[in-house]
């Protein structure tokens, strides 16, 4: 089991990572996402575009939830606590998008 042994939040500035882990300079996440976002409307056509929040929530929490069920080898209350979510709320999570394990 893939617990972790301290409570304490790690600040993600002191985690050694090197550099092409997630902020490399052509691919942050919030460039990403914005590039995405205008993708998105230029191929609308006029056409009214759905809620954004909904949109990107889904897009991003189905490969986060993925990950941090990997991480925590399918373990849902280490991946709740990985995520800083509650266990119920996770396994609602999991449920909406089709990954009750």
């Amino acid at each position: 089991m893939n617990e972790f042994p301290d409570d304490t939040p790690v600040d993600p500035s002191l985690i050694d990572l090197p550099e092409t882990a997630f902020n490399t300079k052509d691919y942050e996440l919030d460039a990403v996402v914005v590039a995405k976002l205008d993708r998105y409307f230029e191929q609308l056509e006029g056409r009214h575009p759905h809620p954004l929040y909904e949109l990107v929530i889904h897009a991003v929490e189905r490969p986060l939830l993925l990950y941090a069920m990997g991480m925590c080898q399918n373990n849902q209350c280490a991946a709740a606590k990985l995520l800083g979510i509650n266990r119920n709320t996770l396994r609602k999570k999991l449920t909406r998008h089709g990954l009750f394990l």
